[in-house]
């Protein structure tokens, strides 16, 4: 570099440092004009899709605006992720294990830790905002793992995705797993 260089203002020992209040969003078409979405950003994003029209709506009711700072929101994920009642017990993980050793033995679809490491964070603080630890991990398990099945049209796809389903209604009960049940029906439909 010249004698004379100075670098930017944000940058520090050649990083750009990122508050932690900064989230990145972005969006991606997954449509017939883009080729699928790979597997690693499945790994390292959570996925949204917009299925449906939204209506619109009218709010009827008063409500008041709320300010919550960035260090006060860190608080309440640590006060949700040390919440016992709210963590994954070992009988979640061994019946949330069986589904994905099923995925990987049957589409050789791995679940590592990073998606792991997701989970265990995202359940209590989705349990914590009023919802139940089988919808996070349907909702994890639709948008990480069983949307990598796509695409695939091996012969064995079509029976090895009905036996998936069996399994899911066997472990969890009928229809606890819409979203994962959704995805998996039209897999099959397009097989």
């Amino acid at each position: 570099l010249p004698h004379n260089f100075v670098a930017p203002v944000k940058i520090e020992d050649g990083y750009v440092k990122i508050p932690s209040n900064s989230y990145f969003i972005g969006t991606a078409n997954k449509d017939d004009s883009t080729f699928t979405i790979t597997d690693k950003v499945y790994d390292r994003a959570i996925t949204i899709d917009f299925d449906f029209r939204n209506e619109p709506f009218e709010v009827k009711e008063e409500v008041d605006t709320i300010q919550l700072s960035n260090s006060r929101l860190r608080e309440l994920f640590n006060e949700a992720l040390n919440n016992k009642e709210y963590l994954l017990t070992q009988d979640d993980l061994e019946k949330f294990h069986t589904i994905t050793e099923y995925i990987n033995e049957q589409f050789d679809i791995t679940f590592g830790n990073r998606i792991l490491n997701q989970i265990e964070t995202l359940v209590p603080v989705f349990v914590a905002c009023g919802g139940h630890k089988e919808d996070a991990l349907d909702f994890l398990l639709s948008r990480k793992i069983i949307v990598k099945i796509e695409g695939r049209f091996e012969e064995y796809v079509k029976g090895a995705l009905k036996q998936l389903l069996a399994l899911l209604n066997k472990t969890y009960g009928n229809n606890k797993f819409k979203r994962s049940e959704k995805i998996i029906n039209s897999l099959i439909r397009k097989l």
